[in-house]
């Protein structure tokens, strides 16, 4: 289970940073619906390393920690499982994240146009989940250590 929630967090790592640049070049900005303002086109780039990401990434520094996460989850014991913990908890936050996002639901509903977007919210949606999934199995099967 670890070695997969591993590679999903590598996956997962690799359809950001592919989304935070595709979102760059077609000047996509995150527009979430619990936020009041909409991020500006002129700013994407700004706003993933600084901000609330993108339309198609989340932000730089959840980036930064999946990534620290994912090495941490190959450690054995009580780290691995907390790691594996946080990463399941940081996928169900990304999933919020992905879904409220407007681009997202107008992509889901159009699918005949900008289908390399919409390749990326799916990988996105897909490797997410199954990093909260293979996350939560990891937690449940990591068996507890004693100390003497």
């Amino acid at each position: 289970m670890r070695k997969l929630l591993v590679l999903l967090g590598v996956a997962w790592i690799a359809v950001n940073l592919y989304g935070a640049w595709l979102a760059v070049e077609h000047k996509r900005p995150y527009d979430l619906s619990w936020l009041d303002q909409p991020g500006s086109k002129e700013t994407v780039g700004e706003d993933w390393l600084h901000g609330w990401g993108t339309g198609l990434a989340m932000p730089f520094a959840v980036a930064a920690v999946v990534a620290v996460l994912t090495v941490i989850a190959t450690f054995s014991g009580g780290t691995g499982k907390l790691s594996a913990l946080l990463l399941t908890v940081i996928g169900g936050l990304c999933l919020f994240y992905t879904l409220t996002n407007d681009l997202t639901i107008q992509r889901l509903k159009n699918t005949k146009i900008e289908h390399l977007e919409l390749a990326v919210i799916s990988a996105t949606l897909t490797v997410t989940g199954l990093m909260v999934l293979f996350g939560f199995l990891t937690v449940l099967t990591t068996p507890k250590t004693h100390r003497r």
